[in-house]
């Protein structure tokens, strides 16, 4: 299902596509509903992890929902000069300029959760705002199909603490919101 788009400048002087007029952040929820039960793997590379069949990964899910509904994102230019679209959530948190607060989001806005990572906290999670505290998302970490989960504020439950890996803050006090439309 794809729908109209537009092409503009964002304030970078980046190409961006968007959406015309039907597409709504409802309908970036309802499409993203549609593949509830897909699985879900870790971040391999730009190119995989959009798949319904193979297996999202959490970016790689986002990506895949907006191209259904038309959205392009734009590309930025990394520290070699490269341009390069824009496909992990630390790049959608960076370089995507609509920025709602938290009493702002809405349905189909992108949530960003961050992680202790490679000396740094940098943004590492993401997926869409479906109602107020809740969220659509491909979760590699906890190894379990695209779902619907809150958004944690304060401490996240014990079940997903003791995974692997999982630090406190991937499914705790999202960083930011960006929206798309």
């Amino acid at each position: 299902m794809l729908h109209g788009k537009k092409e503009v400048l964002n304030a970078h002087n980046e190409r961006l596509m968007i959406p015309t007029p039907e597409v709504t952040g409802d309908t970036i929820v309802q499409i993203a509903r549609q593949y509830i039960g897909s699985p879900t793997h870790s971040y391999t590379s730009a190119t995989e992890g959009m798949d319904p069949q193979e297996g999202f990964d959490c970016s790689g899910f986002v990506v895949y929902v907006l191209q259904q509904a038309g959205i392009i994102l734009p590309e930025y230019v990394d520290a070699d000069g490269m341009s390069r679209p824009i496909r992990h959530a630390r790049e959608m948190f960076d370089y995507l300029p609509n920025k709602p607060t938290e009493e702002d989001k809405q349905p189909g806005d992108l949530v960003i959760f961050s992680l202790y990572n490679r000396g740094g906290w940098m943004p590492s999670h993401i997926g869409f705002v479906v109602e107020n505290d809740e969220m659509i998302h491909a979760s590699a970490i906890t190894k379990k199909p695209v779902d619907i989960v809150p958004i944690y504020r304060g401490s996240i439950p014990p079940d997903y603490a003791k995974l692997k890996g999982c630090e406190q803050k991937y499914f705790e006090n999202p960083i930011g919101y960006r929206r798309i439309i």
